[in-house]
């Protein structure tokens, strides 16, 4: 594989999921195709899928609230607002703080993998223009707080400004499931649960590591191992990467036995791919005590 691939695909990721699927078997072992299968045989189809990143427009208290929820997630955040009073950095420790007049958004650039957006600005006064913006973005995750009544008058206004239905059918709004509650904190539960409901929904979901693939993708020359199938409890998942280079390895497989012997594995490599498979118990030659077995796929890059 060439490294300039996973350009290519650090670019479609910065949109969302990519389909990704990857030839197990033949003379196409090891090739990757997005979007479209054109393999025969055994094929691992997957939604390759970045973390989320939230992206709240208002820092008050249900952006506090949704803040503290998603940090408890390893979600990462950017909060927008308008005042420079609320945009504390105590207050949201480790976001990015962005300041923007929601009436002209014609400045704002986020550059984020999977941006989902939350709208709730004070007052509701800047919902709609950060709505606007958003509609303009690609993402997989639009939702904007409110009654009944207040998104009916904003969708309508919208419609009239030229907007389809196409496009609004993206929003969830109101935001978040239905849980009853009205505080901040259960509000907040209420949006996180509507979040995590979209990113997990999708079919053979594998969650993209951005800062592995970015390595491949600037350094390449060395072996990508990724973990196809696993069964009992071996320790990582579906779609786990690690990336190893003649001296460096980045990322893992799970540790111990098993990684060690894929690192010795992949610089032992001979040809561009290779689909292994390693047994987990005491029977095996790894002697490990997890149990399962994981394939393994590994592809050399250049």
């Amino acid at each position: 594989m060439k490294k300039d691939y996973f350009d290519t695909l650090l670019g479609l990721l910065r949109k969302g999921s990519v389909r990704r699927f990857t030839s197990l078997e033949g003379d196409t072992l090891g090739k990757e195709n997005l979007n479209d299968n054109i393999f025969s045989g055994r094929v691992l189809e997957e939604d390759l899928t970045p973390q989320v990143h939230l992206v709240l427009f208002g820092a008050g208290h249900v952006g506090k609230a949704v803040f503290r929820l998603a940090r408890l997630l390893d979600i990462n955040v950017t909060v927008i607002d308008s005042r420079d009073e609320i945009l504390i950095p105590e207050d949201f420790p480790g976001a990015d703080l962005i300041k923007v007049d929601y009436s002209d958004l014609s400045s704002l650039k986020l550059d984020v993998y999977n941006p989902y957006y939350c709208i709730f600005t004070h007052g509701h006064f800047g919902d709609k223009e950060c709505l606007e913006w958003c509609l303009h973005q690609e993402s997989e995750y639009v939702g904007m707080i409110g009654s009944k009544g207040k998104v009916k008058t904003t969708f309508e206004k919208l419609r009239n400004e030229g907007y389809t239905e196409e496009q609004l059918s993206r929003v969830h709004a109101p935001i978040g499931i239905k849980i009853g509650g009205d505080t901040p904190a259960e509000i907040a539960v209420s949006i996180m649960g509507e979040i995590i409901q979209v990113y997990s929904s999708k079919a053979n979901r594998s969650l993209a590591d951005i800062p592995l693939l970015e390595e491949v993708a600037e350094k390449g020359n060395g072996v990508l191992c990724r973990i196809i199938s696993k069964k009992g409890s071996a320790p990582r998942q579906i779609g786990t990467s690690m990336f190893v280079t003649a001296d460096t390895v980045y990322g893992t497989v799970g540790g111990g036995a098993l990684e060690k012997r894929t690192i010795e594995d992949a610089r032992a490599l001979q040809g561009d791919a290779l689909l292994k498979e390693y047994v987990l118990n005491p029977k095996g030659d790894l002697n490990m005590i997890c149990g399962g077995d994981e394939e393994i796929l590994f592809q050399r890059v250049e």
